[in-house]
């Protein structure tokens, strides 16, 4: 007897799995819900969750609706009204196409679909429970359709396992209901979290508005029109100022036919049209939208349509990066300022610190915290040069060379300090004796909605570290106080940068106070390209020499590194 090991697989394995590709947390949810009521034409949509989309997603609009025929086939998986040949997925022009999403999320939940196309005919109303339905009848309900998903994984235990907090993962709601308000200027949206109204977007509010609302009133203060029409595609939007980066490129939305995509090439573009204008390690903020042909990309290559694929790659990369940098060269002529485009030398910060030696050991490196807690004892300039012999040089203002008898030693400043400053404030913080800073006048702060979700997660966590922060107004904080290793430093940039840190932490990184002592360690500390003095060189120097571990930064990097006699002759070939 043969054993047959193929076998199909059932219906409801089936759509577990597709659930898996579709439904990676409540936000994929809300996503897929949202872009069903848009294909619907809908101009009001309705967003309402609870436990951060756990316990429940409802989402109502008031578009075209279904006949119950079609109510009950939009459950089915690959049932769609949106394509009907292979042709068509040539010329995609809805954010839904494949008919899974319905299905998909009502295999791992309890959902409901009530939906009208004529008021006085009643609506359709449909309850499953994992995928299979389990009751139908009419009811009241005007033009338009809602559908509630409940207990999101029920059936699926170990994916719930996977879940984030409430705060993540309504942060990752948050973003994706964000891009839908800059996407569509024309449609109202309301999104509520445990009946607290996070969103109430009108339509008499246009694009940089709903900037303003959506990322912050900091970016909505930075931005630069772009709009340029080519052979290919056209571009609308706004791009930051040069002067405004961030720390990554979370602040990059891009928008091809009014879906937000992840798309390397528009970012590398968008990087390049700045070109020497931005500082290394440091991104531009964007929302840019590309109207294109369809047939011109492919939006079938992600499960969530998040990534597409460009025909013409190298000619849309250097379209954008044009059509971005002649946006700032407009914007430079116009504040009397030279772009410099063709310079390969990146223009550092122009907030960076520049030190006065006369200033620098109460500036920068012996943080006058209580005389207790500066776990560094002071020595004068005579005992120090009894300590080290050698000769001094500072090579490209970002490494000490050390030249003894048999040996060389270069120091990378940045790092050497880094190590310093992070011994000092973990010290100051394991023994509650944190120094902080008072403001002369507190820095107001707008943030983004995914931001603002952070900090009121994270305010007590800041409150240790030496931040003073107080709400002020929708969307504005005030930093009253920060920690004195931070003073003299670019306040609203740095906590900017921390804040953009945390995101951007790891799931392995269990301890978040030890990371934000890091990131602010590193923020504090002297740059590559800061000129220092040879007294500067010798305290930087003997207070690295003091530190329990000073051979690397708290990430890891090398401070020193040493070259001997033995090493120089074997490099020459001498023995």
């Amino acid at each position: 007897m043969v054993l047959h090991k193929i076998k199909i697989l059932p219906k409801n394995i089936v759509n577990k799995i597709a659930a898996g590709e579709i439904v990676e947390r409540p936000a994929s949810v809300v996503k897929e819900l949202v872009e069903n009521s848009l294909d619907a034409e809908s101009k009001n949509i309705s967003i309402e969750v609870k436990k951060a989309g756990k316990q429940l997603i409802r989402v109502a609009d008031d578009g075209l609706g279904m006949t119950p025929e079609d109510a009950e086939l939009s459950c089915l998986r690959h049932s769609t009204s949106k394509i009907s040949s292979s042709d068509d997925l040539e010329n995609i022009k809805t954010l839904g196409f494949r008919g899974e999403a319905l299905a998909s999320i009502s295999s791992v939940s309890n959902m409901r679909v009530i939906s009208c196309i004529d008021s006085k005919q009643g609506a359709t109303d449909i309850y499953l429970e994992g995928g299979d339905i389990i009751d139908k009848k009419i009811t009241g309900r005007a033009k338009g359709t809602t559908v509630e998903v409940r207990d999101l994984f029920f059936n699926t235990p170990a994916r719930r396992k996977f879940f984030k907090t409430d705060t993540t993962e309504f942060s990752h709601i948050t973003n994706i209901v964000g891009h839908f308000i800059l996407a569509f200027p024309d449609v109202e949206f309301k999104l509520t979290h445990g009946g607290k109204n996070i969103f109430n977007i009108t339509k008499d509010m246009d694009l940089k508005d709903r900037i303003n609302c959506v990322l912050g009133k900091d970016l909505f203060d930075n931005l630069l029109k772009i709009d340029s029409v080519e052979s290919l595609f056209k571009l609308h939007g706004y791009i930051s100022k040069p002067e405004y980066t961030r720390k990554n490129r979370r602040s990059q939305i891009f928008f091809v036919n009014k879906r937000y995509i992840q798309n390397s090439t528009l970012s590398h573009a968008l990087y390049q049209g700045y070109f020497s204008l931005v500082e290394r390690g440091r991104y531009p903020a964007a929302v840019v939208f590309m109207d294109i042909k369809p047939n011109q990309i492919d939006v079938n290559i992600h499960p969530t349509k998040l990534e597409i694929k460009f025909l013409s790659q190298s000619i849309v990369h250097d379209k954008f990066q044009n059509a971005v940098r002649q946006t700032i060269q407009k914007f430079k002529l116009e504040s009397g300022e030279e772009t410099n485009f063709g310079s390969t030398a990146r223009i550092q910060d122009n907030i960076k610190t520049r030190f006065d030696s006369k200033n620098f050991q109460k500036k920068e490196l012996s943080f006058d915290f209580e005389k207790s807690q500066n776990i560094f004892e002071e020595l004068s300039y005579d005992e120090y040069l009894e300590t080290e012999q050698g000769e001094f040089y500072q090579l490209d203002n970002t490494y000490i060379v050390n030249v003894f008898f048999d040996k060389i030693r270069i120091t990378d400043q940045h790092a050497a300090h880094e190590r310093i400053l992070y011994e000092i404030f973990s010290k100051a913080i394991k023994e509650g004796k944190i120094q902080k800073q008072n403001l002369l006048l507190p820095e107001r702060i707008d943030l983004s909605r995914e931001d603002i979700i952070l900090l009121k997660q994270k305010k007590n966590l800041f409150n240790k570290m030496g931040f003073e922060i107080e709400e002020f107004g929708q969307g504005s904080f005030n930093i009253q106080a920060i920690p004195a290793i931070l003073k003299e430093k670019n306040t609203k940039k740095i906590f900017r940068d921390i804040l953009d840190d945390i995101k951007d932490l790891g799931k392995g990184k269990q301890n978040l106070t030890e990371e934000i002592v890091k990131i602010t360690a590193c923020k504090a500390a002297i740059k590559a390209g800061d000129k220092l003095s040879v007294r500067e060189i010798q305290m930087l120097l003997r207070d690295l020499k003091q530190c329990e571990l000073p051979f690397t930064c708290p990430h890891g990097r090398p401070t020193q590194i040493e070259i001997d006699k033995r090493e120089l002759e074997k490099r020459f070939h001498r023995k």
